[in-house]
């Protein structure tokens, strides 16, 4: 068995650690109330696909609310579907992201919805 050494074993390394990125993504429809949502994509686009075509089974102005990889989203929905949604490196992190940026946006009853991180 070879041992890799120097820049083989750098390249390896990014080649895994990229071949395991896990994405995420939340997708809100105003309107409705109605949200998609996606984890464990190897790519941003795949997991925003996801979470749209999820969300368009139930609303047609969905727009997207927060994508992130290897990390953690929350969806904060207040009182007449206002809203605010993020991402942070814990799930507790990205609730606390969520429920701030729905409040500044002077929403009142704001609560999470959903989160979850995106490799579950």
């Amino acid at each position: 068995m070879r041992k890799l050494t120097g820049l083989a074993a750098a390249a390896l390394m990014f080649t895994a650690t990229a071949a395991s990125a896990d994405y995420g993504a939340i997708y809100f429809s105003q309107d409705t109330g109605a949200y998609g949502y996606s984890w464990n994509y190897r790519t941003q686009e795949a997991a925003e696909d996801a979470a749209y075509n999820e969300c368009r089974k139930q609303a047609r102005d969905c727009a997207m609310a927060t994508w992130f990889k290897n990390a953690c989203g929350a969806l904060a929905i207040a009182d007449g579907n206002g809203w605010g949604a993020s991402w942070g490196n814990t799930i507790r992190a990205a609730e606390r992201k969520a429920l701030k940026t729905c409040r500044d946006y002077n929403n009142t009853g704001c609560r999470i919805e959903i989160s979850f991180c995106s490799n579950q």
